[in-house]
């Protein structure tokens, strides 16, 4: 059931977390299998209504499925956007659209949206290991790091699992959290260890690489898989609905979307209400125009230096993302190209900012790395990050680091 004391959803046959009056004795338990397994994802719908009493929000459960040809395959309390999620499987036979357009009009239904795809943005070419890592060096952070290093910073990524074992890693996740229930809690996969080492592998440790922010705590937030054969990791609205929900609520200072999919409501309300609490989020820049969440208002949108990914008008922000060396699962070292790892150059970056002035909103974040925060171009080449120029107008007198040495 979605609520009341003492009693079970026997049409679901599992638990699910007591609402209302009744103190939450379990997490709810999330019936929708990883994507791309199980029931097509183009088939499933997702209707969001407020947060209400347990009985309030049985009974819409309850009309909905008796109203609409669906069935029932997960159920999560959203509570930082204070909103419930009913996810729905549509019947063989039936038109999604019309069931989404019946959703529409249900004036108990504040979101009703198709289940998007979302994918990871990096690739891996056939190079050989750099043995420099010539993005973080152009962007002059090894400058900024002589002021902040991303000490007391919160920085969620919102990605495939990382590999939480790797040397230049163990140390800097703070947290972890599988929001896909598909058996493989300590996953390990290329993207979201990419990710992590872009931004917080250790720094001084005599092994690999240093990260952009090295003392940055990590939150591993695991909403995408990366399917056998896959160019790319995938994730589903619901799955990163659940992430950002829990890097809400894990009071995440900075949140890194190294991925790209569709418009996407549910996407845009927790995307609103991160900024409204005055975290910074960092996204890669899709292929396509208007790819989320980096097409948002406030999101910090993050193309490749010199690639073809799209730069917004408002932010044109741009980060190394081309032979990046970064950590491997099973403790190794690869070298990947693509905006998900320019968007983990930034998020690091953004660290490293908050760190010596944590007040600092996402809209002077915003502004500062759009306007303020860059090198001129070299002979052919095209604007780079300055972190080093970021850091030390932020920083205290006392703290202010000498810039373009590095």
């Amino acid at each position: 059931m979605i609520g009341g004391c003492g009693r079970s959803l026997a049409a679901l046959l599992v638990p699910v977390v007591l609402l209302g009056a009744c103190t939450p004795t379990m997490a709810p338990v999330q019936l929708l299998p990883a994507p791309g397994e199980g029931r097509p994802v183009e088939r499933q719908v997702m209707a969001m209504v407020p947060l209400a009493d347990g009985a309030t929000l049985e009974a819409v459960r309850d009309d909905l499925v008796a109203a609409l040809p669906v069935q029932v395959i997960a159920l999560w309390p959203m509570d930082q956007v204070d909103l419930y999620c009913l996810v729905f499987a549509v019947d063989a036979g039936h038109d999604v659209a019309d069931v989404l357009a019946a959703l529409e009009a249900d004036p108990r239904v504040e979101i009703a949206q198709r289940m998007r795809i979302f994918e990871t943005l990096a690739s891996r070419p056939d190079d050989p290991l750099l043995d420099l890592q010539t993005g973080l060096i152009s962007a002059d952070v090894l400058g900024a790091q002589t002021m902040a290093t991303g000490n007391g910073v919160r920085v969620a990524v919102v990605d495939s699992g990382i590999d939480h074992r790797h040397p230049d890693l163990e140390r800097r996740i703070g947290a972890r959290r599988n929001l896909l229930v598909d058996g493989r809690a300590d996953a390990s996969e290329r993207h979201g260890t990419a990710v992590a080492g872009v931004i917080a592998a250790e720094a001084n440790n005599r092994t690999g690489i240093v990260g952009v922010a090295p003392d940055a705590e990590l939150l591993a937030m695991r909403a995408c898989a990366e399917p056998a054969g896959a160019t790319a990791a995938r994730c589903t609205s619901f799955t990163l609905a659940r992430a950002l929900n829990a890097s809400l609520a894990a009071d995440a200072s900075v949140i890194n979307l190294s991925l790209a999919g569709p418009e996407d409501p549910t996407m845009a309300r927790f995307v609103a209400r991160a900024l409204a609490q005055g975290r910074v989020v960092v996204a890669a820049a899709g292929p396509e125009p208007g790819a989320f969440p980096a097409a948002l208002p406030g999101v910090v949108a993050v193309a490749v230096a010199g690639g073809a990914g799209e730069v917004s008008a408002t932010a044109g922000v741009v980060g190394p993302g081309e032979g990046v060396v970064t950590t491997a699962p099973g403790g190794g070292y690869a070298v990947y190209d693509g905006a998900s790892l320019a968007a983990a150059h930034v998020s690091g970056i953004v660290a490293l900012m908050l760190e010596v002035a944590p007040d600092l909103g996402p809209g002077e974040v915003l502004r500062r790395l759009s306007d303020g925060g860059r090198l001129e171009a070299e002979a052919g080449g095209t604007d780079r990050l300055d972190a080093c120029r970021l850091v030390r107008e932020l920083a205290p007198p006392e703290r202010a680091g000498l810039c373009g040495t590095s």
